[in-house]
């Protein structure tokens, strides 16, 4: 069993063809498929350990202290984006046009990362269709019901310009209005330089794991919780001190957006009145920069 489930990890990190390994292992193709599946589910099984945002104010303090001492935007404990994972095109019974991204020309799962200073994975939200844009997905997600009930204190996650700014949720000044204002300038490059953390946590992940750079080889059922065994698969490697060799990151599966692209066109589910009130908190961090 251990040596199936060491194949099965070699198949995660390989492009994904079941017929070479069923032939490497000397079985059928269908008991490799079972056993993918099974290995993937005990995985995930152990997804809360692996996996854990954090929630009580100790936890966010220690996240906190943990970017401070790495990263430069203040307050910030984690960053947040959207990954488009390709998939192979869905059976007509499946609604193919909710996968597919019109502008990334794919079809595709829209996975929600967060991470922390250290590229640790604290939440994966895998959930939503490739046609879904990244602040839908926030919107619905539990770590986003988490942030409003004020439970994070005065601590931030950061986003790119997709999102909808609020208190708790900071994205960047539009282009445009930043040009002109030497302070929004420098917000805009501390907010950028700490936010490429979650793209280069993506991008280590799909080192780890070739499948994941081309459409999934599994079924469209299977293929969330193949994903988040992959990220849990990430956070075991951090922990077990497993390097990775840095390579370059396909920018075009990260995101919906390019910061300060725009602004904010996407009013938080809070409505305007928590989108001034974001927009205050920025003004007073763009001051202490």
């Amino acid at each position: 069993k251990q040596w199936y489930q060491r194949r099965v990890r070699g198949y995660m990190a390989d492009p994904g063809f079941q017929n070479g390994l069923s032939e490497v292992a000397g079985v059928s193709q269908a008991t490799v498929s079972s056993t993918v599946k099974n290995t993937v589910e005990a995985i995930c099984a152990k997804s809360a350990s692996w996996i854990r945002f954090p929630t009580s104010p100790a936890e966010i303090q220690d996240a906190a202290r943990l970017w401070q001492a790495t990263r430069t935007f203040p307050l910030a404990f984690g960053v947040v984006d959207g990954c488009l994972i390709k998939v192979q095109k869905p059976a007509r019974g499946q609604n193919p046009e909710e996968y597919y991204s019109g502008r990334k020309k794919i079809y595709a799962i829209n996975a929600q990362v967060i991470c922390d200073a250290s590229y640790k994975i604290l939440d994966a939200y895998v959930a939503w269709p490739g046609s879904v844009h990244d602040a839908r997905v926030w919107r619905n997600s539990p770590v986003k019901a988490f942030m409003d009930s004020g439970a994070a204190g005065d601590k931030l996650l950061l986003a790119d310009s997709g999102y909808g700014i609020t208190p708790y949720l900071m994205t960047p000044y539009p282009v445009q209005e930043a040009a002109g204002d030497p302070a929004k300038r420098r917000f805009n490059t501390a907010l950028s330089h700490d936010r490429v953390v979650v793209e280069n946590t993506l991008g280590q992940v799909k080192c780890r794991f070739q499948m994941l750079r081309t459409p999934l080889r599994i079924s469209l059922q299977n293929a969330p919780k193949f994903i988040v065994a992959c990220f849990i698969l990430h956070n075991v490697g951090l922990h077990l001190g497993d390097e990775i060799d840095d390579e370059d990151y396909d920018e075009d599966d990260v995101g919906d957006d390019i910061d300060g692209e725009r602004d904010n066109a996407t009013i938080p589910s809070g409505g305007t009145a928590v989108r001034s009130a974001g927009q205050t908190v920025r003004d007073q961090i763009a001051a202490l920069l």
